[in-house]
């Protein structure tokens, strides 16, 4: 397996021969999400590093949240769940999430290392470190805590 996007395809293979119909359709949503910012990037099919493929990937499940918050407001729960079953698929292609104390021992030592303590400068500092394995929500809420 060379790299992510080709890990996605694959997948989407195996599921087109197990006629998984909702993988499927998911994985067909995330190469074109892909595609779509390959092209307003200019850069040529199939040349994304993982970093940026994990970056749409976190942009996806981050919509799906969104709706699904939205769908619960609505009492919609059959929306909910198809939105909680796209989330599930998504996530396989994300790393392996960063832990609480991991995190937090993390926002510690950029908080003593920065001589100044803003909480955006933390955020932004915090952010680059944890590449995806850690929702910026999580990481807000931590920084907060710990400033």
């Amino acid at each position: 397996m060379h790299n992510l996007q080709d890990k996605i395809k694959k997948d989407l293979e195996e599921s087109l021969r197990n006629k998984e119909e909702k993988k499927i359709s998911v994985l067909r949503m995330l190469i074109g999400a892909i595609r779509n910012q390959e092209i307003s990037k200019k850069i040529s099919t199939g040349d994304f590093s993982d970093e940026e493929v994990q970056k749409v990937v976190a942009s996806e499940i981050k919509k799906r949240k969104d709706s699904i918050v939205s769908y619960e407001e609505a009492g919609r729960n059959d929306l909910v769940d198809i939105e909680k079953e796209e989330v599930d698929v998504l996530e396989n292609y994300l790393p392996v999430a960063m832990s609480q104390e991991e995190l937090e021992s993390l926002v510690k030592e950029e908080i003593n290392s920065s001589e100044d303590k803003d909480f955006g400068k933390i955020m932004g500092k915090v952010m680059g470190r944890v590449q995806g394995r850690a929702d910026g929500n999580q990481v807000s809420a931590v920084v907060k805590k710990m400033l």
